[in-house]
């Protein structure tokens, strides 16, 4: 928000382009991408525009029924793309990057990713509320709960990178 405020851009836009500049962060500290990546820098902010265009993300009146929302969205939405192995999202790269290089938790890096964000986003004139603040800071707990529960550690699973999809589908064209 901060950046399409400051640059005049959609947040759309403004997604896409914090997605590019992190995953190359991440591919740059060792991380692969795959086409859920890229599906993620460049559809999904075509998407939150159009959502944001057509005002179809409700507002939620009450303060406990918003924060569910976050938490259950959160939670499961990343573990469920990430599941799928076809590319982790950009901070869920360089959460999962930054996990093992440094050996600590993937929740406790990604709140590490978000509190990040979270100021540079402040510092450029996005707002930032409670549900920003338990986003940023409870996200790392949340995720560590949730794996734990799930029994999913993200630092060892092998996300697919770009070369394995294409090989796959051609595999799958010639069986075809």
């Amino acid at each position: 928000q901060g950046i399409a405020k400051t640059f005049g851009i959609t947040y759309g836009t403004a997604a896409s382009i914090v997605g590019a500049a992190v995953i190359a962060i991440a591919y740059f500290c060792g991380e692969s991408f795959g086409l859920g990546t890229l599906a993620n820098i460049f559809v999904c902010p075509v998407f939150i525009d159009i959502l944001l265009y057509l005002n179809w993300i409700p507002l939620f009146e009450r303060f406990s029924t918003g924060l569910a929302a976050l938490l259950i969205g959160m939670a499961l939405g990343t573990w469920m793309y990430m599941k799928s192995t076809l590319g982790s999202g950009p901070r869920d790269a360089l959460m999962v990057v930054l996990a093992r290089k440094t050996h600590r938790t993937v929740g406790l890096c990604r709140a590490a990713v978000e509190v990040v964000i979270v100021w540079i986003g402040w510092q450029l004139g996005g707002q930032v509320g409670i549900g920003t603040i338990v986003a940023a800071v409870g996200v790392g707990s949340l995720f560590n709960l949730n794996f734990a529960l799930l029994r999913f550690n993200p630092a060892l699973l092998h996300q697919e990178n770009l070369p394995e999809t294409l090989q796959r589908f051609r595999e799958r064209k010639t069986i075809a």
